[in-house]
């Protein structure tokens, strides 16, 4: 769980260069809850935007962004940009 839960948020924080992002740390942070035996990625090349299936609830600065395999409507975060000025230079993170 822990590594499913650090490929959603802390990979893919590094992988945009935020290097302070994506982890759970005292204070508000993005968290979510997933249910391992129902978490799917339904995104295709034909589909991109498709969302996954099995997160119950996300939550942004302590507020629920996504619940019910739906959005809020709650905005409590702010866009984030990559790091190194969006620039494709970057090393993924494995």
């Amino acid at each position: 769980m822990e590594d499913a839960i650090f490929k959603m948020t802390g990979r893919a924080a590094v992988n945009l260069g935020m290097h302070d992002r994506g982890r759970i740390e005292p204070g508000p942070s993005p968290t979510c809850a997933p249910r391992p035996e129902t978490v799917l990625d339904r995104a295709t090349p034909e589909a991109p935007h498709a969302t996954s299936t099995g997160i119950d609830t996300v939550w942004v600065n302590g507020c629920p962004v996504w619940q019910d395999e739906q959005p809020t409507g709650r905005t409590p975060g702010k866009v984030l940009r990559r790091a190194n000025g969006g620039t494709d230079n970057r090393e993924p993170v494995n």
